[in-house]
């Protein structure tokens, strides 16, 4: 409105591995089917051209970045054990991601990126529309977010005592004048 950011309309997810490329696709699409299955979405899937899966989750409403980074979290839970096959880099703000149906040119090889739907056919440009994804609910996802604020530790200083502990005596005869000795058993 104006030139005023309203939001996120979107969310971002990127199924990457430069080792095996296929399994981050298969996980890739395997989120976004659980997204369909879990909430009724249509997520939009394209391959980004060399190392795997780009994934977008339209949402129904704008999100700010808080409630964006919450969500993203909450969606990727399941996934959590994927490791760096997801990229979190995306939850930087000023993170681009790829453009379907633009090349992805790394060292003089360019590769289109490509739409595909959730079997993994290649979708054409021409086909494609917006209207054709359902998109997600934001408020039928339950976040839960724990603030609290805790209090700095406190830094305990303990000095050395300076004065030497006695030792006992070597003799018997003197345990009963020592102070190393408990005053009972003097």
């Amino acid at each position: 409105v104006d030139g005023v950011l309203k939001g996120f309309p979107y969310l971002y997810y990127d199924f990457d591995s430069k080792e095996d490329p296929e399994y981050a696709i298969r996980k890739g699409l395997e989120f976004a089917k659980s997204i369909k299955e879990r909430y009724g979405a249509d997520p939009v899937v394209y391959l980004s051209g060399f190392k795997g899966l780009g994934v977008i989750v339209t949402l129904k409403e704008y999100v700010d970045w808080e409630t964006y980074e919450a969500l993203w979290k909450t969606l990727i839970q399941p996934y959590n054990y994927l490791g760096d096959l997801v990229d979190r880099k995306v939850l930087d703000k000023r993170r681009l991601h790829r453009i379907p149906y633009t090349y992805n040119i790394k060292k003089g090889v360019r590769r289109l990126s490509k739409l595909i739907d959730m079997e993994g056919k290649e979708i054409k440009p021409w086909d494609f529309d917006w209207d054709n994804y359902e998109p997600l609910d934001p408020s039928q996802i339950t976040i839960f977010t724990i603030k609290a604020e805790l209090s700095l530790p406190r830094t305990i200083y303990v000095e050395a005592s300076e004065k030497k502990k006695e030792t006992l005596p070597n003799k018997i005869e003197d345990l009963a004048k020592s102070r190393a000795v408990p005053p009972c058993i003097r």
